[in-house]
């Protein structure tokens, strides 16, 4: 399983379990009935209560991971819906019976952010079948014990705003086949870093499904009046480059160290370019 990049800190924790091959597939809310994330990530991590969860949210939105998604937290009491399940133990804003055990709205916009993560990763949407407070549980599965949990959370509207946060980040995620041309269409202008020259390598390289001819990357820059900025590489870098262009026969794929990108900018195509060679 993937970790979220959400979280503020980590503290782990050795009370988990293995999951048994069960994967994620709900997201289960519950409240901590204090103020102090501090505090609930103390009872997780000290062994003073057998209790854990997978993240402690709160009081303003932060995100804290207790125990690693591959792991089973020990939340609910229910090791089978738990096996199942991400969970969360939230902060409450107020506490006492009297405020109704509220939750910020800091918090109620990383519940859902942080649920919309795990669902895109682990591959489910969510509705309120699967997105569920603690207090739900022994009316649906007969599991668990009787509780207020999670207060005044409102999960409705959770469950929606998650599911609306997970469709947005499938929205943006491109396709393989989009991801594989991005990583093939690399940057074919290179400088060398010693003496200046320019090696440059045209024509860019065939569609990984439709075989039919894409530009590089530098090509389509220069074709929309952008800037063509060589990568800098040092010569012995540029001979390898060299060999692995006659080899691939014109599917020019750059390897080696990438000393100069500037221009790269996060989450862009260069920038995924040069975390794939490592740069």
């Amino acid at each position: 399983m993937s970790r979220s990049t959400l979280y503020t800190s980590t503290h782990p924790t050795h009370q988990k379990s293995s999951r048994f091959g069960s994967r994620i597939i709900e997201l289960q809310l519950h409240h901590t009935a204090n103020g102090s994330a501090s505090q609930t990530i103390n009872i997780m991590t000290s062994g003073s209560r057998q209790v854990s969860a997978n993240a402690v949210v709160g009081p303003r939105g932060q995100l804290y991971e207790v125990v690693e998604e591959e792991s089973r937290a020990w939340t609910s009491g229910s090791a089978s819906r738990d096996s199942q399940a991400f969970t969360m133990e939230c902060v409450n804003a107020a506490v006492g019976d009297a405020s109704g055990w509220p939750q910020s709205p800091e918090n109620i916009e990383a519940i859902a952010t942080l649920a919309a993560d795990v669902a895109f990763r682990n591959g489910f949407t969510i509705s309120r079948s699967n997105l569920y407070g603690h207090r739900e549980m022994l009316g649906r599965w007969g599991v668990s014990y009787s509780t207020a949990c999670p207060g005044g959370m409102p999960l409705d509207y959770i469950g929606n705003e998650a599911e609306r946060k997970r469709q947005a980040l499938v929205a943006g995620t491109p396709s393989l086949n989009q991801q594989l041309e991005e990583i093939m269409s690399v940057p074919v202008l290179i400088q060398s870093a010693q003496t200046g020259a320019l090696y440059v390598y045209e024509g860019g390289v065939a569609h990984i499904a439709s075989m039919s001819r894409v530009a590089s990357i530098q090509t389509m820059r220069a074709q929309l009046g952008l800037e063509v900025k060589p990568v800098r590489m040092n010569d012995a870098d540029i001979s390898a480059v060299s060999e692995l262009a006659r080899e691939a026969n014109g599917s020019y794929i750059v390897r080696g160290v990438i000393n100069d990108l500037s221009d790269a900018k996060k989450g862009g195509i260069l920038h995924r370019i040069a975390e794939k060679l490592g740069a």
